[in-house]
């Protein structure tokens, strides 16, 4: 391979308005600047809008049909966690197996030393290593969603969001690219899952059989039927379809035998947690804890690490509310990631 040019950088352009700011950023800064957009799915016409702002920037664009791998290694994860009755988190896979992999990968054919996304979270080097840390806008951090990211990405990734602490200002640097990208609405819904659908429905499309199955209580009496335990996740109480007197949320699923246990919100809260699939850089001390990438954080510390079988078990300093198998638990010293790793329980094993 080429020796890498350290001005030269593919940026992951999306069409929305923050990899448009980001890549007219590193435009000002100098750099000499590529895109990358990746076709996951069937019926994208995304692209060209990110075809449209490469054009107005005056950039390169590849647009790369990388749905197969998608396919391979996104689509039948999340098929897979839902069969195992969790909650997956499709997006750190994503970013990992596929984003990030293919910004690398077209990085290294056109002798680009970078990679960029418009993602807000920060590089934060520390001792000469980078580590991604939380955005100065922490109402849009995502730096929980880059946690799983390897160390090769995270060495060669540019933020150039992360000094901007609201998104009004992203607005208006991309005025200069057009007003249709500026006022653009942020993206809310899962890329593969069209929005007048449902997960349920996208995994009956894909052949995944959900048939009813029982609700029970805590001491395991059947109070209920409910309709295929892929229809819930922890912590749910809209949309059960069951009349108990109180209000009921799910505490636990069970795949196996088909059965989602309801209890009080009282029931949903926990001081330990059980992870698995872990990349731990920092292993002492306390740590702030991420359970989903929606939570606040919250104190903690690891009591066990079983590196052999790859199993991480935290305490909590005080009560968690519905920490759910299939999410990801994140571990933060002062706002820098340092450890990651997927929940799950005994009935999700």
């Amino acid at each position: 391979m080429e020796s890498l040019n350290d001005k030269k950088v593919v940026i992951g352009l999306s069409g929305g308005v923050d990899s448009g700011a980001a890549a007219l950023l590193l435009i000002n800064k100098g750099y000499d600047v590529h895109a990358l957009y990746l076709i996951v799915k069937g019926g994208d016409t995304e692209h060209e809008e990110a075809r449209k702002i490469a054009d107005k920037l005056g950039i390169p664009i590849n647009i790369k049909d990388v749905s197969a791998d998608f396919d391979e290694k996104v689509i039948k994860y999340f098929i897979d966690r839902y069969n195992k009755g969790m909650t997956p988190s499709p997006c750190i896979i994503c970013n990992r197996e596929i984003k990030f992999k293919y910004l690398i990968d077209e990085a290294d054919s056109i002798g680009a030393k970078y990679i960029a996304t418009g993602h807000y979270a920060k590089i934060t080097e520390i001792d000469g290593k980078k580590y991604i840390g939380v955005s100065k806008n922490r109402k849009k951090d995502q730096s929980y969603m880059l946690a799983n990211l390897t160390n090769e990405q995270i060495e060669r990734l540019i933020l150039p969001l992360e000094d901007f602490s609201d998104k009004e200002t992203i607005r208006k640097i991309a005025e200069d690219i057009g007003n249709d990208v500026s006022s653009k609405k942020d993206s809310q819904e899962l890329c593969f899952v069209s929005p007048e659908t449902t997960h349920i429905n996208y995994l009956k499309g894909r052949g995944v059989d959900i048939n009813d199955g029982e609700y029970i209580d805590n001491e395991g009496n059947v109070i209920g039927i409910n309709s295929g335990y892929q229809c819930y996740t922890i912590g749910q109480r809209k949309g059960l379809n069951i009349a108990l007197g109180q209000r009921m949320f799910v505490t636990n699923i069970d795949h196996e035998k088909n059965k989602v246990t309801l209890g009080t919100n009282s029931e949903l809260f926990t001081n330990k947690a059980t992870t698995r699939h872990n990349r731990i850089i920092v292993n002492q001390g306390d740590y702030d804890i991420k359970v989903r990438f929606s939570s606040g954080t919250v104190h903690g510390k690891i009591i066990n690490f079983d590196r052999e079988n790859d199993l991480l078990e935290i305490e909590f300093n005080e009560p968690v509310r519905a920490v759910t198998p299939g999410q990801f638990l994140v571990l933060y010293k002062d706002d820098v990631v340092v450890g990651i790793g997927e929940i799950f329980n005994d009935t999700t094993a």
